[in-house]
């Protein structure tokens, strides 16, 4: 059986999956390469301040 979720998928393959505590919800999911931008913008934010 193919698994629905991203995260189950890549659980199988054996990778790992990086789970946070944040203080708010984001404001959106992954859908565009622009998204990524913005989340990989906000991440890096969080890791340079230490959250």
């Amino acid at each position: 059986m193919v698994e629905a979720l991203e995260q189950l998928r890549i659980l199988w393959h054996g990778d790992k999956v990086l789970v946070k505590i944040v203080a708010k919800t984001p404001i959106a999911g992954i859908d565009t390469p622009e998204d990524l931008v913005r989340v990989e913008a906000v991440l890096a934010q969080s890791i340079k301040h230490g959250l």
